[in-house]
């Protein structure tokens, strides 16, 4: 376990992140001197990346990136900023001869769950009609057609546009249980589609 943010020594390698070092968009950094930039500019106290241990349930294997540089060691591993959790993936190539140095030519870095926003799944799934004490309350479908109305409640985030992608972030975010409005140009779900393809 390494409880700070490793700071591997790259062979011209790539560092591709998706929001655990920037909220504006999915980047990817080449050559150490970049990466090394980087990190001095994102990895801020308000970020702190930090507890970088290996996946307690993915093996650490051996893959072939490419023949040139021969068989690196592939390990999953976790990590935390103060924002959420995340994961990630390192690739680690032989730095000389001797099959005890290794270098990272490739690292991926993804956060996956914010802190404050545990992902309604597993045993935070929302349930249907409640027990015991809850006996008379809402039914699941009650409070779901109090969610879409919106009632009592304005939205934290509004999407503009219904296609694939804004979907799929209103499915996200619902599942964090961030309160999220949907608003397309078009009558229905679907009609980006039914108005665009043959099929």
């Amino acid at each position: 376990m390494v409880s700070s943010l490793v700071f591997f020594t790259l062979i011209s390698g790539w560092w591709r992140d998706v929001l655990a070092l920037s909220w504006d968009s999915f980047r990817t950094y080449h050559t150490t001197d970049a990466i090394e930039a980087m990190l001095k500019e994102k990895n801020t106290k308000e970020l702190a990346l930090s507890n970088f241990r290996i996946e307690p349930n993915k093996a650490v294997d051996l893959a072939t990136l490419a023949p040139v540089l021969g068989e690196s060691i592939s390990a999953h591993f976790v990590f935390e900023n103060k924002y959420g959790t995340g994961r990630g993936i390192v690739f680690l190539t032989a730095a000389d001869d001797s099959g005890r140095n290794y270098k990272a030519f490739s690292i991926y870095t993804s956060l996956q769950e914010l802190r404050d926003y545990k992902e309604k799944i597993g045993p935070l799934r929302p349930r249907g009609v409640e027990l015991g004490d809850q006996r008379g309350e809402e039914t699941w479908i009650e409070r779901r057609l109090r969610e879409l109305n919106m009632e009592e409640t304005d939205p934290t985030v509004l999407v503009i546009g219904a296609g694939h992608s804004g979907l799929d972030i209103a499915a996200r975010l619902g599942a964090l249980d961030v309160s999220t409005l949907v608003i397309d140009k078009n009558e229905r779900i679907g009609d980006n589609w039914r108005k665009r393809y043959k099929s």
